[in-house]
């Protein structure tokens, strides 16, 4: 699936794209993984593979959104074949829905209501003439639409295992990187440079992360304010790489702010307080992490608290600490 990445990447200039293997390997394919063994494709197999698999999956997604300090709505999963099988089984497990699941030649494993806990927006691309995954017997469309999905299903007319122009040419509409011939991954469509994508194997599955864009003069200005704190301390006597609390405060929504709340502890912040709404309907949050205030440090404080601006939609109003004259 990373063949998708160079055409997707120059649409979206900030994200992530990431390949993650399958935890077993694939027998019959050199130095290739899989999810889970494909000796058969019977349902009760396929349910029984996604299942073992899930928690895998789940704890990578878990770790790429902490690493990353966003949250679900940033984070597109794109499958084929067995990927796209994960994919479909993992995403609405999830209590916050991802921005959207593309499935590109596979099936829904485990057809049930059970544990659906979210329903993003899917999007699913199979060939006609699939031999490895047969598209014959398969209802995945109908399946994902009578639990509640909202799904776009497409057939490619003649196509075998694979993923052809117009079906990334899809794909990018749907991620929202294309479609009006303004980007270069239309134009990769257009040329037919890529006609068909080769996947020789059978476990495909990318997680893009899209960062949200931070304005360089917001962040200019927090830079600036850092200095002058900066400056302060060390006025004060303050020796920057000692550890100490940092409290680093936002303001916003309610709703909004629980949503960071939930989400600190996994993102490496302290939950100190939420404070009650005022007048305008605004409460502030509180938010606590040890660190130093070297250069290097707080110019990563200054990205994580901005990311969490823009993802979140709240404001960003600033840090605080204490004077360390000493070291322990």
């Amino acid at each position: 699936m990373i063949a998708l990445a160079p055409a997707w990447q120059h649409a979206l200039p900030d994200a992530l794209f990431l390949t993650p293997n399958g935890p077993e390997r694939c027998a019959g394919v050199p130095g290739g993984y899989q999810w889970f063994s494909l000796y058969s494709l019977a349902r009760d197999a396929l349910s029984a593979g996604v299942r073992r698999a899930a928690p895998t999956l789940d704890a990578y997604i878990d770790e790429v959104l902490v690493e990353s300090g966003l949250c679900e709505e940033n984070l597109l999963l794109v499958g084929f074949s067995q990927g796209t099988m994960m994919a479909l089984h993992v995403g609405p497990l999830r209590r916050r829905p991802v921005a959207g699941i593309v499935g590109y030649s596979g099936v829904l494993a485990y057809p049930r209501a059970d544990g659906v806990a979210s329903k993003p927006p899917v999007l699913l691309i199979h060939g006609e003439a699939d031999s490895v995954v047969p598209i014959a017997g398969h209802q995945t469309d109908r399946e994902l639409r009578r639990l509640g999905f909202e799904v776009e299903s497409v057939v490619a007319p003649g196509l075998d295992h694979g993923v052809d122009a117009e079906g990334g040419r899809r794909g990018a509409e749907f991620v929202g990187v294309g479609g009006d011939g303004s980007s270069l991954a239309d134009a990769l469509w257009r040329w037919q440079k890529w006609p068909v994508l080769p996947v020789p194997l059978v476990a495909g599955l990318m997680v893009i992360v899209d960062r949200p864009n931070i304005d360089p003069k917001r962040l200019a200005v927090e830079e600036a304010t850092d200095a002058a704190v900066v400056r302060l301390l060390n006025d004060a006597g303050d020796l920057a790489d000692v550890v100490r609390p940092i409290n680093v405060y936002f303001s916003g929504t309610p709703l909004n702010l629980e949503r960071i709340k939930d989400d600190a502890p996994t993102m490496g912040w302290r939950v100190v307080r939420v404070g009650d709404p005022g007048e305008d309907g605004t409460a502030l949050l509180w938010l606590e992490r040890q660190q130093a205030v070297t250069s290097t440090v707080l110019a990563k404080l200054r990205n994580d608290a901005l990311t969490i601006e823009a993802s979140y939609q709240v404001d960003y109003e600033g840090w605080e600490t204490p004077v360390e004259s000493e070291r322990r």
